[in-house]
């Protein structure tokens, strides 16, 4: 019993530790599938910048479609309309699903939202 106590115990003290090592939860972002992915949604969580002014992020897609072409889907930020931040890239599982990390090393402040693009296309799949 007391072995058991203190395995629990061992257990509940690395789950908290372990933590306070991972950045706070900054924003969650809604995404949802534009007329080129009617189904797709997606959920873009964006935790604290960090000292070099890195915004960690993890996206998780659901409902999208390996893309046609075979290339993979891209995460950017956008200006006035247009493609100006690129945040990673990433491949869904043949279910339409995708967890990801991904980075944005900008001033968040100085764009209008997010898009996924297929790579070498403009037209948005997912949008905020």
């Amino acid at each position: 019993m007391a072995a058991a106590f203190g395995l629990a115990a061992f257990a509940a003290g690395f789950l908290i530790a372990d933590r306070g090592d991972q950045p706070g939860t900054f924003q969650v972002i809604a995404m949802t599938g534009t007329a080129e992915a009617p189904g797709a949604s997606a959920s873009l969580t964006v935790f604290d910048v960090d000292a070099a002014g890195n915004w960690p992020m993890e996206l998780s897609v659901e409902g999208l479609a390996p893309s046609a072409s075979g290339r993979p889907y891209e995460v950017w930020l956008v200006r006035d309309g247009r493609l100006a931040g690129f945040c990673g890239s990433f491949r869904v599982e043949p279910d339409g699903t995708a967890v990801v990390p991904m980075n944005a090393p900008y001033k968040l402040k100085e764009f209008d939202g997010w898009v996924v693009v297929e790579e070498g296309t403009t037209a948005p799949v997912l949008t905020t």
